[in-house]
This record gives structure tokens, sequence and C-alpha cells, in this order.
């Protein structure tokens, strides 16, 4: 079919997918059209309709042969289905099927999926870190911050939409105003930016942060990700006056706010996480709700409500496994030989070994016990359960109004 399109954009190459703004703007671009005047048509009502309504473009929705145990032989018209004003559509109108909230739910087990929806859901990851220290990971063979999220949700969500944004590259062009409303959620990754540098590679994502709390869609974030959700909502992040907290945060304890909180439906009240920082939230803004600390991070979770949206973030890494710990450890051994956590590289590299080793063979119980590494760190049903939930009880209930 190629051989009758006089311009292609394939996602890979322009660094986005559909619902991204980017790639609709690249089309125009390339077609020297305004958004307004080009009709996209495609057979997925959040990548092909949403997306492009967004935009400002119009978009109809093709659905193939009419269903056969159909008794309406003629697909209805837009003007016939007051549902779709802008589109057509010879199917039934799709609607997003959540089952109820649950109070007293139970962690998930590995391989479980979230509940039923009907429309894919659409999620944008925020990748803070800037392009040279993507490169660097890259050069250590740490695998980059949004990859550790797409492993996860791609488990969670198998028909899940999900789209990568560089937000501190400087050429990037970040979503503003309707085009927001495209995505289901946002998730920052964690960044070796310090958030309250005042340079351009912060302080647009701060501004970006902002603008999606305006916005009203929710998010979650990890790291860098708590330290956004303080800072844009009027909070305060500084240097943690206990040096860099790394590889794994010890006796995280919920509040007993943080104990009845949906993000920790399933998660044991005490546990371990992983974790490689050198800031920390000191001042929660307005609209913020202190979660889980511990000795060495006072606030090492948070809910936020700010404009029309909500925040939920950690300052651990939920999306980390025991061998992507191990990787970055390897990354960052100058750092921790230099703050004088180890004598040398090789001191480095042998407890590296045995991280690896036991992330290879988790029954290893020797192996765990000479670590202190148990099961709150080796099972992604208890290390992820945030993330499950912000899905399961914020985005989609979020997606129902």
């Amino acid at each position: 079919m190629l051989q009758y399109f006089k311009y292609c954009i394939f996602s890979d190459e322009a660094g986005a997918s559909k619902p991204s703004p980017r790639i609709f703007e690249q089309a125009a671009q390339k077609l020297k059209t305004p958004l307004s005047q080009i009709v996209h048509i495609g057979d997925r009502e959040s990548n092909d309709i949403a997306g492009p309504l967004a935009m400002g473009m119009q978009a109809i929705l093709y659905t193939g042969l009419i269903d056969q145990g159909s008794q309406n032989t003629q697909p209805p018209s837009a003007a016939t289905s007051p549902t779709c004003p802008k589109y057509c559509s010879n199917s039934k109108q799709k609607t997003r099927n959540l089952k109820p909230e649950t109070k007293n739910q139970k962690p998930f087990a590995q391989g479980d999926t979230l509940m039923e929806i009907n429309t894919p859901v659409s999620l944008c990851i925020i990748n803070g870190y800037p392009r040279k220290n993507r490169a660097d990971l890259d050069a250590a063979k740490v695998t980059q911050a949004h990859e550790l999220y797409l492993w996860m949700l791609k488990t969670l969500l198998p028909d899940g939409n999900f789209d990568i944004l560089y937000a501190a590259d400087l050429n990037v062009n970040l979503p503003v105003g309707t085009s927001l409303a495209v995505y289901d959620g946002y998730i920052w990754t964690g960044s070796n930016l310090t958030i309250y540098d005042d340079v351009p590679e912060v302080t647009r994502q701060i501004e970006l942060c902002q603008a999606i709390y305006k916005a009203g869609a929710p998010q979650y974030g990890s790291c860098w990700g708590v330290q956004m959700a303080a800072l844009a909502a009027g909070g305060e992040v500084k240097k943690n006056p206990r040096g860099r907290e790394w590889s794994i945060a010890r006796d995280i304890t919920l509040t007993e706010a943080g104990r009845t909180h949906p993000m920790y439906i399933g998660k044991p009240h005490k546990f371990d996480g992983f974790i490689m920082h050198l800031d920390e939230v000191t001042r929660i803004p307005a609209g913020g709700v202190l979660l889980a600390g511990n000795a060495h991070t006072p606030v090492q979770a948070l809910s936020v409500k700010h404009g029309k949206g909500e925040f939920w973030a950690t300052q651990y890494h939920p999306e980390f496994t025991l061998y992507e710990m191990a990787r970055l450890i390897i990354a960052r051994w100058s750092a921790l030989v230099k703050e004088g956590f180890f004598e040398n590289e090789a001191d480095v590299t042998a407890l590296v070994d045995k991280m690896t080793a036991l992330s290879k063979n988790p029954q290893n119980a020797a192996l765990g016990q000479e670590l202190n590494i148990g099961d709150d760190i080796l099972d992604d049903a208890i290390r992820q359960s945030e993330v499950k939930n912000w899905l399961e009880q914020l985005v989609f209930p979020t997606m129902r109004k």
C-alpha cells in the first residue's frame, strides 16, 4: 500500500506513536497543511480518534466489515450517531467497562494483568534524563529509566498504548493545552538532574508538571517524580543532609494516612525499596499528604492534589529490579567510593556480583539473608503494587468521569 502514499511517518523514526501530538504535528509539517484541514482514519478510538480530535483534526473510525451477528446492515452516519458527532462508526459505541473499586484488594500475583478495560489505556512516560546522560547509561549498559516502566506496564496493560517523552531535551516540543488530554495518565521516571537548579532542562519539566496538574490528568512518579510532585505544587526540595541513599532504602514505614491510602492496598506497613538519590522533599505543598518515610528520608512517598489533578509519587523505585539496581551501582561506583561507601571498585564489584547472583536465583535463601533482601524486593507483586494501585484506583476512575 505504500505506493499510494506520498509521505509516510513511522513511530520508530518519529520518536512517538499515536496518540502523541508529536506524530500528528510531524504529519502536518510534511503535508504543509494545517491540522484543522487534515482527516485521520484509523481503527482504534484512543489512538486514532481521541488523539487527532484533541489536536483540532477531523477523524474517522474504521471498523472493517459489519458484524455478521448485527441486525443493522447499514453503518450509522455521524448525523445519526449523537455520541460520535465528529466521526463515523459502524460498531456500537465502545465503553470503558471498569470493574468497581475494591477496598480490601489482595496484592496481585506475578503475571497478573489489571481489571478489564475495553478501551486501551494511553500513558505518557516522561523520561527526565537529558540526552547526554541517557547516552552515559547506555555506555554503562544500564537500562533506560523509561524502559523499566515499559517492562512493568506491558505486563499490567498488555493492550496499553505508551509514549516516551524526553522532557529534558530542549529540542523536544512538550505537549500543552488540549493536547495533554490525549493521555489517561503521566508517569515520571528518575533523573540525574537537580530539581532546584534554575536551568531550562529542569524548569521546562516543572512547567510541564504544572500544566498536567491544571489539565487534571493523573500523575505518578518515582525519585525525581516525588520531587516534581512536591515542587511543581509549591513544595520544597533540598540536598539531603544525611547524604546519598543508595541501593535499598530500609524500613520504609507507612504513616497513618499511608496505611489507608489506596496506593498502598496490599502493601506491608513496613518494607524496603530500591533507591538512589541525593535530594529530598523538605516541605510538603498544600494539598499534599505524607504517606511513607524512613530514618534517612522522612518523605518517601506523597500524594498531592493540586489544580484539577492528583499526583502519587515515591522517592524509592518500584520499577527497578535487583539486577537493574546492580547495574546502576556499577555505573555509580566512582561516586560511591568517593562518598565513602566502599574502599575501591573491587568492593563494589563484589557486592554487585552477589546482587546479580540473587537476581538470577531468588530462591537462594542464604544469599538473600546475607544481603538482607526479602520478598518486598524480590517479589514483583509486592514491589510494584504502588503502580498497579495507581492505575486501578486513580487512572481508571478518572477515565470513567
